[in-house]
């Protein structure tokens, strides 16, 4: 799937599925250092735990060579105890972030609106930076709440500091196989898009994150899908960068990874919060235009404004397919109002024709289910006047014939749920005639 060739086009990817309400973000380290300089590597984390000289940053204890920082921190509380190491933890990771800049940043998060933010930091720098969120630990159940991200921080944060993730002990009892922090970051990670910040190449956190996410093996579920996949992103904190749209962007097969070296973590995301407005200003204008053309009848009317319009859905954000599944269901709504009026027989004919337009195409399979049973409760009505021979007065002739002459060209999977819904609903009395 590595089609995407440079920064430009990475962007315009990232920004449609932050559009689409499937994306989220991981963070690390590198992420707070970035916010607040002040922020701790884990190594200096380590440093400052052993009461080391912060600008000494080679020297430790030699009983410590060789040893992991997890493990350090381990034989750290046997000296000291754990309480000892938390109140480190927890003065080291108190932080804030200048007002002038957390402003700045919290506009571009805001305008890109990830779904949910999983996060190996203690601190709650992210907390700052996101108006309408909810905080929530280790051992806390993770949902996403509509109008709200969710900040998950799966080693544990400070204002729950019994729960934090930091010694050796603590990293063994998370890698548990059914540790229920480790299912919820890797299905989240197969269910989303994915931004990694603070991280860097080839991390640890982010390639076990990625192995457990590919277990899964999910399948899209419709073609909106299949031609907008889920993508993941690493942006890697490079001072060499250039930050300019035409960066090569590196893909790993093995895990699906898009690698983007960058030098401002703020001009990574105003890049992609104004690409997401301009995204959405565009589909804006789109549903506006359908809703003028509506306005004026052609919906109704006009075959070929019809057509036109049907074939724009393709790649829209599902959000504004909803919002023409709206239209389109007001359009035959009317039209049906109007043929219970006397001799009203031509309305049939139109509701037929804007029907048939829609299920000739497999996009209504990506609009509100609502829309097509909407249309099937209707041919249902319809079925018991479909007289295309002109046998018995009454009946919706035109409307029957136009039906007969074009069924044929409903797409396949349309007809294949047409036949469902006429089977699996016992009140479409007769839809068999029509399907």
């Amino acid at each position: 799937m590595g089609n995407i060739q440079n920064r430009k086009q990475l962007i315009d990817q990232i920004a449609y599925r932050a559009l689409c309400g499937n994306l989220g973000f991981f963070t690390g380290t590198g992420f707070s250092i970035a916010m607040n300089d002040n922020a701790c590597s884990f190594e200096k984390l380590v440093k400052r735990i052993y009461n080391c000289d912060e600008s000494d940053l080679n020297v430790f204890p030699k009983k410590f060579t060789g040893l992991s920082f997890p493990q350090m921190v381990e034989e750290i509380e046997k000296e000291k105890g754990r309480e000892k190491v938390l109140g480190v933890v927890e003065d080291c990771c108190s932080l804030n972030v200048d007002e002038l800049f957390l402003n700045e940043v919290k506009e571009y998060i805001s305008a890109i609106k990830p779904q949910w933010i999983i996060t190996t930091n203690y601190d709650l720098i992210m907390e700052q930076l996101v108006d309408n969120s909810r905080t929530i630990g280790p051992y806390n159940p993770f949902f996403v709440q509509e109008g709200m991200t969710t900040i998950f921080h799966m080693h544990g944060h400070i204002r729950d500091s019994q729960n934090i993730v930091v010694s050796e002990k603590d990293y063994v009892d998370l890698l548990k196989v059914d540790d229920y922090r480790q299912m919820k970051l890797s299905s989240s990670l197969a269910e989303s898009s994915v931004i990694f910040m603070g991280y860097r190449l080839g991390d640890i956190n982010v390639r076990a994150a990625l192995n457990r996410a590919q277990t899964y093996n999910l399948k899209a579920c419709d073609e909106f899908e299949k031609r907008y996949p889920k993508i993941y992103v690493q942006a890697e904190y490079d001072s060499q960068s250039f930050d300019d749209a035409d960066d090569e962007v590196l893909y790993d097969e093995n895990v699906n990874l898009y690698t983007l070296k960058i030098k401002n973590i703020k001009f990574f995301l105003k890049e992609i919060s104004e690409k997401v407005k301009e995204f959405d200003a565009m589909y804006k204008k789109f549903i506006a235009e359908i809703e003028a053309i509506n306005n004026k009848g052609y919906l109704k009317s006009e075959r070929t404004y019809r057509k036109k319009v049907i074939e724009s859905l393709k790649g829209a954000p599902p959000k504004y397919l909803n919002e023409v599944s709206d239209v389109f269901r007001d359009v035959l709504s009317d039209i049906w109002k109007s043929s219970s009026n006397d001799g009203a027989f031509e309305e049939y004919n139109s509701f037929v024709q804007v029907a048939l337009d829609l299920l000739q195409d497999e996009i209504i399979l990506s609009l509100k289910p609502s829309l097509l049973y909407e249309i099937m409760r209707r041919l249902n009505s319809l079925g018991s006047m479909y007289d295309p021979e002109r046998k018995y007065y009454g009946g919706a002739w035109d409307a029957s014939l136009y039906w007969k002459n074009n069924k044929g060209l409903i797409e396949m999977k349309v007809k294949e749920e047409m036949g469902y819904i006429a089977k699996t609903n016992g009140y479409y009395n007769y839809l068999h005639k029509l399907v």
